[in-house]
């Protein structure tokens, strides 16, 4: 089923092709409709990892300063521009860390 379905996955795209492998060895799942294009599997990745509003706001701070920024940024630099963005209270390093640990899969941090 995957080999009929592989060329046509996000119009052929070698970076289509390598996330969704990535994302099926990753899944344990029995889907019945395979994604086609990337944004189809960020979706259902995101879906699958963050099931209610809730767990997304957790850590939305921190998307918002990474797909923000213009390079990779060090955990430090996310860390103080997350903290920067909100008004009403202060996140711990120990917190952000947690946090962290929960998207560190789909971001790339400068070392």
């Amino acid at each position: 089923m995957v080999a009929s379905y592989y060329p046509i996955c996000d119009q052929g795209t070698v970076y289509g092709h390598v996330v969704l492998l990535f994302f099926l060895s990753e899944t344990i799942l029995c889907l019945q409709v395979l994604p086609v294009s990337v944004a189809q599997i960020f979706l259902l990745h995101f879906n699958l990892k963050f099931p209610t509003v809730r767990s997304f706001e957790k850590v939305l701070p921190i998307l918002n300063v990474c797909l923000a920024a213009l390079y990779p940024l060090t955990l430090l630099e996310i860390f103080y521009s997350a903290n920067a963005l909100l008004t009403d209270e202060f996140m711990s390093w120990q917190e952000f860390l947690d946090r962290f640990k929960v998207i560190n899969n789909i971001l790339y941090v400068s070392r």
